[in-house]
Formats: C-alpha cells, sequence, structure tokens
C-alpha cells in the first residue's frame, strides 16, 4: 500500500498502444499510464485509470491520445498531451491536452468565466486566442457574472464584440495607472476597429499612489468613426489618478478623432479627497471628447466629483450629439471648449461654461434641457 503502481509503465519508450486497458491500485500512487525519461507513446481506443493519475508525463515526455477513456485522476501533460477524441468515464469530452472539459462553445463564441466552465480565465486571455478575426469572422467574447481583475489595459480587437452578463455582474477591473492621458492609462482600450462592448461594469482604481501626474480612465476610444464602435449598457468608473480620472475618454493625446456610438452608459470619475498625499486634487471627468470626437449619447449618465474640478461632460474642439441624458459635474455640468453640441431632453446639474477656442466659434444647441430643479433651460443651456 506504500509503493507506486502503474498499469503501464514507459521509460524511455515510446510504444504505439491500441486497445490497451490499463489499471494501477492499491498504492500510495496509482497510475494508469506513467511516462518517464522521454518517452512518446502513441495511445488509441484504450482505457487509462489510476487514481492519482489516468496518464502522467515527467522527465521530458510527451503522448498522443486518441479516442481513449481516462479513468481516474486528471491527466499531467509534462512536456505535451496531445488529445482527440478523448473522454472521462462519465463520457465527458477533454480538451486537446486532456487536463480539462473540452468548450462546448459554438463557432464564434468564447466564454470567459472564473471557474473551469469557460474558454479562458479572463477577457485579455480571450481575445489573445482569437486571431482570424474580421468582417467575414466575426467573434464573440461572452463573460459569465464575477470579477475580474486585469494586470494591464485590454485592447479589443477588429470584429470582435464583448458581452457581459450585466452591469455590476461582470466586472472588468485594473489598476491600470499612466502618465499621461491615453489607451496605456485604460482598463479598457478600443482603436480604429468595429466592435460592440455591452452589459457589463469597467473599473479602473489606481488605489494610492503619490504620482503627481498619474491618471486613471476606464473605456477609451480613439480612431473610432461614424459610430463603429458600440458601447451599450456599459458602467464605466475611473477613480485613484491624482492629476486626472476619465469615465469615458473619446479621442486622447495618442489618437485623433473618436466617434462611438454611446447608449445606456453610467460614466463616472471621482477623487477619494483622502487617503494620499495628492488626493483631492485631480481633475475628473464623467465623459471626455476630444481633438475632433463626435459621439453620438442616447440616455448617458455622465458624473465628475470631487477634487480640484469635476466635469460631466468636457467637449474640447469636439461635437456630440446628447439626448436623454444627465450630465453632473461639481465645476460644470458641461464644460464647451472651441466645440459645438446638440443637446436634448437631458439634465443639467452643475454650471454650464462655454468657452471659445482660437479659431472656431463655440456652442451648444439645447432642446428641452432643464436642471435638477426642474428648472427649463434656453436654447444655449443657459
Amino acid at each position: 500500500g506504500g509503493s507506486n503502481a502503474h498499469g503501464v509503465f514507459n521509460g524511455e519508450s515510446s510504444p504505439s498502444m491500441n486497445h490497451v486497458t490499463a489499471t494501477a491500485r492499491d498504492g500510495a500512487n496509482t497510475y494508469g499510464v506513467r511516462n518517464n525519461w522521454s518517452s512518446s507513446p502513441s495511445i488509441r481506443n484504450s482505457t487509462l485509470t489510476g487514481a492519482t493519475s489516468s496518464i502522467y508525463n515527467r522527465d521530458v515526455s510527451t503522448a498522443r491520445v486518441a479516442d481513449t477513456v481516462l479513468a481516474g485522476g486528471v491527466a499531467v501533460a509534462g512536456d505535451g498531451l496531445a488529445c482527440t477524441g478523448a473522454y472521462t468515464a462519465d463520457f465527458v469530452e477533454l480538451n486537446d491536452s486532456c487536463d480539462a472539459p473540452r468548450s462546448k462553445s459554438p463557432t464564434g463564441v468564447v466564454w470567459v468565466a472564473t471557474d473551469d466552465t469557460g474558454d479562458y480565465p479572463t477577457l485579455s486571455a480571450a481575445l489573445a486566442s482569437i486571431t482570424d478575426n474580421g468582417a467575414s469572422k466575426p467573434y464573440v467574447i461572452k463573460i459569465a457574472p464575477g470579477t475580474y481583475t486585469e494586470t494591464s489595459p485590454v485592447v479589443l480587437k477588429d470584429y470582435v464584440d464583448v458581452e457581459g452578463s450585466g452591469q455590476g455582474v461582470t466586472t472588468i477591473t485594473c489598476d491600470c495607472r499612466s502618465t499621461y492621458a491615453g489607451s496605456s492609462g485604460a482598463t479598457v482600450t478600443a482603436v480604429n476597429i468595429t466592435a460592440e462592448i455591452r452589459d457589463l461594469t469597467i473599473v479602473n482604481d489606481v488605489g494610492a499612489w503619490d504620482e503627481e501626474d498619474s491618471i486613471s480612465i476606464a473605456l477609451h476610444t480613439g480612431l473610432v468613426s461614424n459610430g463603429s464602435v458600440s458601447i451599450t449598457d456599459v458602467t464605466a468608473t475611473a477613480t485613484g489618478g491624482q492629476w486626472k480620472n476619465y469615465g469615458v475618454y473619446n479621442g486622447a493625446t495618442d489618437y485623433a478623432a473618436s466617434s462611438p456610438s454611446m447608449n445606456n452608459v453610467t460614466a463616472t470619475a471621482y477623487d477619494t479627497d483622502a487617503g494620499c498625499g495628492r488626493c483631492g486634487k485631480s481633475d475628473n471627468y464623467g465623459v471626455a471628447n476630444e481633438d475632433g470626437s463626435s459621439p453620438s449619447m442616447n440616455n448617458v449618465t455622465a458624473t465628475g466629483t470631487g477634487g480640484r474640478t469635476g466635469y460631466g461632460v468636457y467637449n474640447r474642439k469636439s461635437s456630440p450629439l446628447i439626448r436623454n441624458s444627465s450630465m453632473t459635474g461639481t465645476t460644470n455640468s458641461i464644460y464647451q471648449f472651441s466645440s459645438t453640441a446638440l443637446v436634448a431632453d437631458t439634465v443639467l446639474d452643475g454650471a454650464v461654461t462655454v468657452q471659445d477656442g482660437v479659431s472656431t466659434v463655440a456652442g451648444l444647441t439645447c432642446v428641452g434641457v432643464y436642471t435638477a430643479e426642474f428648472a427649463a433651460l434656453d436654447t444655449t443651456c443657459m
């Protein structure tokens, strides 16, 4: 009972095993097939049973397994297991390395989950697995409920939609700090692509960081034209940046104009006001549109609070179209610099500032716009 037991032991061997029933029992460790010392068997139409491992590779061993039952402990791949048609005693099909169930996702659908039921454990890993995406071969990545922590910005891909299980149900979070406003400081970024991101929450919380120029961005878009990126049913929250925080940033210093379609979006940026040397001194933007950006914003709640300044929507040389929305800012609900904007059926909670640029007359055209106190504003939102 104290020894190791092996149904088949291969040492420096490469046998062809067909219709082999290999069973090990009554040992401290039991292996259906154990491959040692650079062994590389080919196994077909067989049954391998061992409580410790149905098949165990070590010492630079590999194996090819086809149409075989692995009845017992998890397979240990060593330097490689190549499996086709392998399955458990309960008729669960195994993946290409025999160490987990094969995904049941249909073609073009990739699942992300925090447990072993998905194809990948994070959004970034799922995106990295997709290499043949295009207009004729679109994908959708579906994300199960849970919180997924990324270690660097997640860069979305062309013709790959991302779908969570609901706002507050699926959350993508990152401590993605940067010292300039652009994609490197964003939890999720979409640049020059066609795609949709929907039904999830995105958070960038850089925590207490005393770097004077630190920036936090939840969702960034760049070089998006004519609504080719759709942001639907998304909550985007940024905090912790000691210089700037952005819920959604369209444009940015490293990319030109960006004009996504934003529908049912909650974009929030705030300063914690405590906990570090520069807390309470940041600029906070619910939504920032810069460098010629012209997003369509429908049912958007944009909030910027705390810190040195807070803007619901900040427009710089941009021309958004805003409908059925709510803008809140401790400094400005809407701030316009060398910009134009069309605003309809929208609540503005905070001052409105319109500032002329060098060569472009700034302006607001407003219909059905009112304050948080239900006071109607005129056709220039004043």
